[in-house]
């Protein structure tokens, strides 16, 4: 003899169809905690700098650098124009930014500290996102 719910259904069917549920759910709201971290990504990757004052190779006038530890001053807007969404799998979605350089700011080089920014944005919108999963599976993919 199994346990029902009040809906008459068998607790076993009850908790495969919350799961497959919340999955679907899921699924359905990856996209705006990811468009969240790539829009604050790109917010970090656009934020002047507070390091060494130079003039621009680009052409651009005088460009005052990131310090050490901080996110990248744009100087061309390169890397924050290249942070973008890919979706390999319908249940995986990827804040990429493959501007030439990008992994090098993000994580530093033996020449140059790290100016991390996809780090700092995840930090930033970490409680958010994380907010809204516990939301989705509190629902029951309702």
């Amino acid at each position: 003899m199994g346990f029902k719910t009040q809906s008459g259904k068998p607790l076993g069917q009850t908790l495969r169809d919350f799961g497959a549920a919340s999955e679907k759910a899921a699924q359905q709201n990856l996209e705006k905690p990811a468009e969240a971290l790539r829009d604050e990504a790109k917010s970090q990757a656009g934020r002047p700098g507070s390091g060494r004052t130079y003039r621009s190779r680009t052409g651009h006038g005088v460009h005052q650098a990131s310090a050490p530890g901080q996110p990248p001053a744009p100087d061309t807007h390169t890397l924050q124009q290249s942070i973008h969404l890919e979706h390999p799998r319908p249940e995986t979605i990827r804040v990429i930014a493959d501007a030439e350089g990008a992994a090098e700011l993000e994580l530093g080089s033996r020449r140059m500290a790290p100016r991390p920014f996809l780090r700092t944005a995840l930090e930033a919108v970490k409680k958010t996102m994380t907010a809204t999963f516990k939301a989705t599976l509190r629902r029951g993919g309702k």
